[in-house]
């Protein structure tokens, strides 16, 4: 057991609530760096996308968020925290492979992530939103789900749904959500 995060610190009581929950529970703490590469076992590995140097260079703190790729065989997770275009872009400059079979969505599906550009290389099979019913920012966008239903993404909505669970064995994959398979 360990919690991974980044070099960035954050004022948010959810923030100091984590931190406290570690330090409490004797946690290991580990910081990530982009183009870390974590051995999970059994063939599964897990790779620190970002933040980068360019992502912490950048005003909005969103952009500082832990990106992760989880791969084993041929099914893989991009888990994206709440990047939005510039960290968006700075992925796709680091030349990293953003191929996803599942894509957890970046901010909640707001109009500030999901360009074209990172979807057209992250090519997700499906599309997971996180996101409350009737939240105060009105996410998802629109526009965002539009573009991940157009690009043949199954998107699944948190709000919707429910919980969003996935197991795989490298080869499949399986998705139970709390209103039923």
């Amino acid at each position: 057991r360990q919690a991974v995060g980044t070099a960035m610190v954050a004022s948010t009581a959810a923030y100091q609530e984590w931190r406290t929950l570690i330090a409490d529970e004797q946690i290991p703490y580990h910081e990530a760096m982009a183009g870390e590469s974590i051995d999970l076992g059994g063939g599964a590995t897990m790779r620190v996308l970002g933040p980068d140097a360019e992502s912490f260079a950048s005003a909005n703190m969103n952009d500082t968020s832990l990106v992760l790729k989880i791969s084993w065989d041929n099914v893989s997770f991009l888990l994206t925290g709440d990047i939005q275009a510039f960290g968006e872009g700075a992925l796709l400059d680091s030349g990293a492979d953003l191929h996803a079979t599942v894509l957890k969505v970046p901010h909640h599906g707001s109009d500030t992530s999901s360009t074209a550009a990172f979807l057209d290389a992250v090519q997700p099979q499906i599309a997971v939103v996180s996101v409350g019913a009737n939240n105060p920012y009105h996410h998802p966008s629109p526009t965002v789900i539009n573009r991940l239903e157009q690009d043949g993404s199954m998107v699944l909505r948190t709000d919707q749904e429910g919980t969003v669970s996935m197991s795989t064995d490298g080869e499949h994959l399986w998705i139970d959500t709390q209103r039923g398979p």
